[in-house]
C-alpha cells in the first residue's frame, strides 16, 4: 500500500490519487484533452513498470482534433 501527503503543485487547483485502472478510464473520457496516445502510453507504463519500452506513433491534428495511428507496436528495450 502506498500513503502519504499528496503535494499539489503551486500552479494547480488540484491533484488527486487514482488507482491504475481509474486512471486508465479516466484518460479514456470524450473529455479528455490529452491524446488518447498518452492513456496508451500509460497504461504500458504503469502495468509493466520494471520493463522500459520503446515503440511509435504517428500523431495527426485535423480540425482541432488529435488522432494517433500506431506505427510500431511497443516493445521492449534491453
Amino acid at each position: 500500500m502506498v500513503d502519504g501527503k499528496l503535494k499539489v503543485p503551486e500552479n494547480k487547483k488540484d491533484a488527486q490519487w487514482f488507482s491504475i485502472s481509474k486512471a486508465i478510464e479516466m484518460m479514456s473520457l470524450p473529455d479528455t484533452k490529452a491524446p488518447l496516445v498518452i492513456r496508451d502510453m500509460t497504461k504500458q507504463l504503469l502495468y509493466y513498470p520494471e520493463i522500459i519500452w520503446g515503440g511509435t506513433f504517428l500523431l495527426s491534428k485535423n480540425e482541432g482534433k488529435i488522432t494517433y495511428k500506431t506505427t510500431e507496436e511497443f516493445y521492449p528495450l534491453k
